[in-house]
Parts: C-alpha cells; sequence; structure tokens
C-alpha cells in the first residue's frame, strides 16, 4: 500500500472515533536510512508528523518521544478522548493505564495485538493491523473480555456475511 493510502485509510479509520488532533509516526532510523521525500511530502501533506530516532537508541528514546507525546495529548484534550495507537512494539504498560484510568480510550492497533498481552489488557479495543485497513476476510477484531482483562474474545464487528 502506498504512502498516501495508507496514510488516508489511518486517517478515516481513526476519525471514526472522533476528531483526529495528533498524528505522528515515529521512525527509526537505520544506518543513515531516511525514507524518500516523496514519502515524507506525502506525510506532511496529510498532517503526519515524521519523527525519526537513530537505531542504537531505540529503547530508551523511542519510548520516551512517545509517552511524552501522549501524555502531551492528554493535557491538550481533556477525557474522554481516544488514543489509537498502531504498534508492533511491547511498550510499557504504565503510561496507558495511567491514561486509561483517567477515562481516554485506548485503541491498540498491532498486527499480533495478543503478542503484547500487558498492552492489549490496557486498551479500550485491541485492533488487528489488517483488519484496521480494512482487509476483513484476512483478519478479526479483538477486544478485551469484560470478564478479565487478560482474557480476549472475538468479536463479529459485521455480523452479516
Amino acid at each position: 500500500m502506498q504512502a498516501y493510502t495508507t496514510t488516508a485509510t489511518i486517517s478515516h479509520k481513526c476519525m471514526s472515533y472522533g476528531a483526529l488532533t495528533t498524528f505522528r509516526a515515529y521512525l527509526e532510523r537505520n544506518d543513515g536510512f531516511n525514507p524518500p521525500n516523496n514519502t515524507q511530502d506525502v506525510l506532511t501533506l496529510h498532517g503526519v508528523t515524521l519523527l525519526q530516532y537513530p537505531q542504537a537508541t531505540r529503547d530508551s528514546n523511542f519510548e520516551r518521544l512517545l509517552i511524552t507525546d501522549l501524555f502531551t495529548f492528554a493535557l491538550d484534550n481533556p477525557a474522554p478522548s481516544t488514543i489509537v495507537l498502531i504498534t508492533n512494539a511491547n511498550l510499557s504498560t504504565y503510561p496507558f493505564s495511567a491514561l486509561r484510568n483517567r477515562h481516554f480510550k485506548i485503541i491498540l492497533v498491532s498486527q499480533h495485538p495478543l503478542a503484547f498481552q500487558g498492552l492489549a489488557a490496557q486498551a479500550s479495543e485491541v485492533v488487528e493491523w489488517s483488519h484496521f485497513l480494512g482487509h476483513r476476510e484476512e483478519s478479526r477484531v479483538i477486544a478485551p473480555s469484560p470478564l478479565s482483562p487478560q482474557r480476549f474474545q472475538q468479536v463479529d464487528p459485521d455480523p452479516d456475511p
């Protein structure tokens, strides 16, 4: 999927949860590699702020950038607000727990959401990446069970076959 199509799809899906006020992408730089200028331009034209960090500092800086941005968002957008997090990284659960406890809705989108059970347990909703992009025949939506945050169940958002 090209940058334009992916960005437009993500924007559209996020707006189904409410106004899209902040759209950031965090990119790990590998040995000086930068995305092509046209990709950066497309992201910028669609309101995406691209934050790049060196590969060597991934563990420390990436999560600090993300947590700072999350709490800056929370200060600017009081609850109830929704945060859509698209990641395949196993992030610390504490910041997400703190935001959820303050009535922020956390939507976790990941290729392998059940691989991050701690993070998924803090999410209000967990969605597989391919479903988020609209490839329903390839995936399912997964949501925390109301009985236990550690149990997950399949949810069929479109009951009509």
